[in-house]
């Protein structure tokens, strides 16, 4: 097999002298002549590990998009469900490079939030896996214009049911027989080319539109500024801008090699047989990661040596010589042994973790971006070494601060062709959310140093404004509390008696780590959390102190993407005792 172009700096440089990507043609195009029959994705079917070039990608592609468009749907919202796997991918390229609209939808959500999503998008037909044959063939007739459910595997013997490879095996004779419908489609790279709908965190799902441009600059911003890989572990559901435009899209246009995770349940398996030198993760990943790690050594009985050999590392590197992959092999092996580099976003990752890792060889990426934004704006490249901040504005985009107070915070606008089109039938919050000339109103509070590094101190929505007019960030307190209290395992800062103005005085909900509890002989964590929020509380101004302390029995709400819902957890146990910090 040819290697991979990625190691090659060479070929690298070859790939920018080619220009901007344009489109989603582009990618899938450029794939085929750049690496031909290279391997650009393996998946697990039936306990076999089966692989796809970048030709086969082309011509399946061209196959199912000629013959959805011989069935009637072009210009149509076509839906994409299912698990991360090739026929995701094939469906994803071939609705939105030349045939319609891609809605791609969260696989998490109950069967009635899936059926609500379809009818939000318009939708017309429905490609997906096996896993939701049964929730499409129950609900088929509640889809107000759905016509038509593709599934990646067997189907029902129903009308307007298909499978995905009878459609391509169709279309590959469409195409010898000279039919260029789909080959020959103009793309307008300005044009809506997929529908995602926001994890509605606060309040209603959002329709957001992206562009080809808009998915197309993700791309190029990839090749710029992130490093990837030869090979690559998709872990993360592809509906998910973060790992549509960073894993599926930048990997296969620098040739990476992606793995396909079938299930969380066989990840830690999975990276050991695949081997993954990048992966894009959640916080959370990274803490179980972490966390994983030192219950091994502890099992092993090699706590005391594994921080030996920290402390050895750590001399070692403060004069220049790296010895953390060779000193911390047996731990990189339970990843595959080869993991460099994580990816991280959707969330502010712990200082402690992002280090810890570091420490072990495993280098930490921070991404800051937002679905609106297709979704990057910024990356810090390193976050044990500069673990406040989220980095600098990627390739091509303008950041700024707006309307910012006499510390230089404000809230953080983005300008660039990553900037969504406007939210689907919403022209009223589209509207809303651009500046007067044009910026994209992110929603997150921050500032800018003279070196263009990006900090945030919180989301404008989650802001609490005291009696006395101080404006508190409740994620700066958050992080404090997680990074020096080991038992808690998830909070919320909040302001307790608040009115409809938000004033009132800072409270904390949070839930405890049990298991941490156990294995450290912690006999009453209740008690305990007042002296230790005591001491968090002396590191930070008088009017951040924490006041109540309220103790969940129950994990907090999230979104199928791992987001902590605040105000639903925060109702949530509302009969639980507030506790007095005094």
């Amino acid at each position: 097999m040819e290697k991979n172009r990625f190691n090659d700096l060479t070929m690298r440089k070859e790939i920018l002298s080619y220009g901007p990507v344009g489109n989603l043609r582009d990618i899938v195009d450029s794939c085929a002549n750049m690496y031909g029959n290279n391997i650009l994705f393996s998946e697990k079917k039936d306990g076999i590990i089966m692989s796809y070039g970048a030709l086969k990608l082309k011509e399946d592609v061209e196959a199912l998009g000629t013959k959805l468009i011989e069935m009637g749907m072009k210009d149509s919202h076509i839906a994409i469900i299912g698990e991360n796997s090739y026929n995701w991918v094939v469906s994803f390229f071939a609705v939105a490079a030349g045939c319609g609209v891609a809605v791609p939808i969260d696989k998490e959500l109950p069967d009635e939030e899936i059926i609500r999503m379809l009818n939000k998008g318009d939708v017309d037909a429905v490609l997906c896996s096996n896993t939701y044959i049964p929730v499409m063939i129950k609900h088929f007739k509640e889809v107000n214009k759905l016509k038509w459910v593709i599934g990646f595997d067997k189907i029902p013997e129903k009308e307007g049911f298909y499978n995905i490879k009878t459609l391509i095996k169709d279309g590959r004779k469409l195409v010898r027989k000279k039919n260029r419908d789909y080959i020959d489609a103009v793309i307008d790279n300005d044009a809506l080319a997929v529908l995602i709908f926001t994890s509605g965190t606060t309040g209603a799902n959002k329709g957001v539109m992206l562009s080809h441009k808009n998915l197309a600059t993700t791309v190029n911003i990839v090749v710029h500024d992130i490093v990837i890989g030869e090979t690559a572990m998709s872990i993360l559901p592809l509906h998910h801008t973060y790992e549509l435009g960073c894993t599926l899209l930048g990997g296969m246009y620098l040739g990476t090699r992606i793995y396909f995770n079938d299930s969380l349940k066989y990840l830690m398996s999975n990276m050991e047989l695949y081997r993954p030198q990048v992966m894009c993760m959640v916080p959370l990943f990274l803490e179980t990661i972490y966390k994983g790690i030192w219950q091994e050594s502890e099992r092993l009985e090699l706590k005391r040596y594994l921080k030996q050999g920290l402390l050895v590392s750590r001399c070692l590197s403060k004069v220049g010589i790296d010895v953390r992959r060779k000193f911390f092999k047996p731990v990189l092996a339970k990843f595959g042994g080869r993991v460099e580099r994580i990816i991280c976003g959707g969330a502010p990752i712990r200082e402690d973790i992002a280090r810890g890792l570091s420490e072990f060889g495993i280098n930490i990426t921070n991404g800051f971006g937002i679905t609106e934004c297709a979704p990057l704006i910024a990356i810090n490249q390193n976050v044990a070494k500069d673990p406040k901040t989220v980095g600098k504005a990627v390739y091509g985009v303008d950041v700024r601060i707006d309307e910012a107070d006499s510390t230089g915070c404000g809230e953080i606008v983005v300008k660039g062709d990553n900037v969504m089109i406007g939210y689907y039938k919403d022209e009223e919050s589209t509207k809303m959310s651009f500046t007067k000339d044009g910026y994209f109103k992110t929603g997150d509070y921050g500032m800018i140093d003279r070196n263009g590094r990006i900090t945030i101190t919180g989301r404008k929505k989650n802001l609490i404004i005291l009696e006395n007019g101080k404006n508190v960030y409740p994620e700066e307190i958050e992080n404090e509390i997680l990074t020096s209290v080991p038992y808690v395992k998830e909070v919320i800062v909040y302001a307790e008696n608040a009115g409809a103005d938000e004033r009132g005085i800072i409270a904390a909900k949070m839930v405890f780590d049990q298991e941490y509890i156990s294995q450290n002989d912690i006999n009453d964590a209740d008690m305990l959390i007042h002296e230790d929020i005591k001491r968090v509380n002396k590191k930070l101004p008088s009017y951040k102190h924490i006041h109540h302390i309220d103790i969940s029995q129950n994990e907090f709400v999230k979104t199928t993407t791992r987001k902590i819902k605040r105000k639903a957890s925060l109702e949530a146990d509302r009969k639980e005792e507030v506790k007095n910090v005094g």
